[in-house]
């Protein structure tokens, strides 16, 4: 019996295996299975949320992070297993079907698990396919991009291009321009499946079943046609999610920084090696006892006199005063706007003496928490507050000191 041109296609396994890939449960909305479906996508946005917020929020704990992110790492996996599941008859065949489209003696190969590997890697899907030279040329695109990012993290976004373009340049080119060995695709039945897939390529059993065509002879135009607006609007969910994926690590490292304390002059709040994590937003506004982080040319000369750096560096210390506020400091303690300031976290009382002053527009006045052995601004002055990166809000590294800053 003959599939009529009005049946329905048959979800492809391998299809919602590629969706999800993109994010656990997409697959299983694309097969139907809605309750497993949310059942997935929410436990994958749960553990996504809650990794972000171990590793950056102000009282995560990295240790928490790592956990979540292995947990989410072991949901995607079993999600795109349990989506090949949902639509080959409910039997856990995933690791099985894998080894199946290996086997040289497999006469026919789902176009979509080549799609699957390009996925994975660019290129690879095409050399598994036999397509060595457009393999080859997405392979060192690849290389190439790599070595980009390592110079630039701002050229990160063209990979989830190239994933696209690996992915619907493949399906184009099985669907338009076949040749051996067979890629085949599942197409459409007039009946529900049972029992075993058709191997005879090429036509369809008395029973419906869904078959398998071999593409090594060009398919229908219309067919054809059909695999490609398939594989676009993959690609275009490829681009979207791998966009976003990557676009969010970018944004990341423009919101947050990881810093590293170089000296013993934050002691005791700051150990030398804390890893801290500084905020870099644009509408940050300084306030008195922020601990922040700039870049000053200031530097100790070899006489350990007062010097300028050709180069920045960055510091890290604690504001004490602002734009407009008086500073001074006598009889061991630091006086703002008339008033002694209770520092509880100083590891001794100030040993030098500093004349009342003005802090000019513009300008703040930063000391470190170990007064005493801290080059800050009562050797070298105001700090503009253009200079200001960021505020440091939370020790992540070492675990045991893992801390917000506030």
């Amino acid at each position: 019996m003959q599939s009529s041109p009005t049946s329905r296609p048959s979800p492809s396994p391998w299809y919602a295996v590629n969706l999800s890939l993109l994010f656990p449960g997409i697959g299983h909305f694309y097969g139907g299975q809605f309750g497993r479906g949310l059942l997935w996508f929410g436990l994958g946005l749960g553990l996504l949320l809650a990794t972000v917020w171990a590793f950056l929020g102000a009282h995560g704990n990295v240790e928490l992070g790592a956990g979540c992110l292995g947990m989410g790492i072991v949901l995607w996996v079993f999600s795109v297993i349990d989506a090949y599941s949902c639509l080959s008859q409910g039997a856990p065949q995933a690791f099985r079907s894998f080894e199946a489209q290996e086997r040289k003696s497999q006469t026919v190969k789902d176009l979509w698990f080549s799609v699957f590997l390009s996925q994975l890697l660019p290129g690879l899907g095409h050399f598994h396919a036999h397509r060595l030279g457009a393999g080859a040329i997405f392979f060192v695109m690849t290389l190439l991009w790599l070595a980009a990012v390592s110079l630039s993290r701002s050229v990160m976004l063209a990979m989830g291009l190239l994933w696209a373009l690996a992915s619907v340049q493949l399906v184009w080119q099985l669907s338009f321009q076949p040749s051996q060995p067979a890629v085949a695709t599942e197409l459409s039945t007039s009946a529900p499946r049972s029992g075993a897939i058709n191997r005879d390529p090429g036509r369809q059993d008395s029973g419906g079943l869904q078959v398998l065509v071999p593409l090594q002879v060009s398919p229908a135009p219309a067919v054809a046609q059909a695999i490609v607006r398939k594989g676009l609007v993959l690609a275009v969910l490829i681009l979207l999610s791998r966009s976003l994926m990557l676009g969010s690590v970018t944004l990341a490292e423009r919101w947050v920084e990881p810093f590293a304390v170089p000296s013993e002059s934050m002691v005791p709040t700051l150990q030398v090696g804390d890893r801290i994590l500084v905020s870099k937003s644009a509408s940050y506004q300084p306030e008195r006892g922020d601990i922040v982080v700039f870049r000053s040319h200031h530097a100790i000369g070899n006489d350990n006199s007062l010097a300028e750096s050709k180069e920045s560096h960055f510091f890290v210390k604690r504001l004490v005063a602002m734009e407009g506020d008086q500073v001074e400091v006598a009889r061991g303690q630091l006086v703002v706007n008339g008033q002694p300031l209770v520092e509880e976290y100083l590891p001794e009382p100030i040993k030098y003496e500093m004349a009342p002053q003005v802090m000019p527009p513009g300008q703040l006045f930063v000391l470190g928490d170990n007064r005493n052995f801290s080059f800050d601004s009562h050797v070298w002055g105001t700090l503009p507050v253009r200079d200001v990166v960021g505020h440091a809000y939370r020790i992540s590294w070492p675990p045991e000191r893992n801390q917000p800053l506030f």
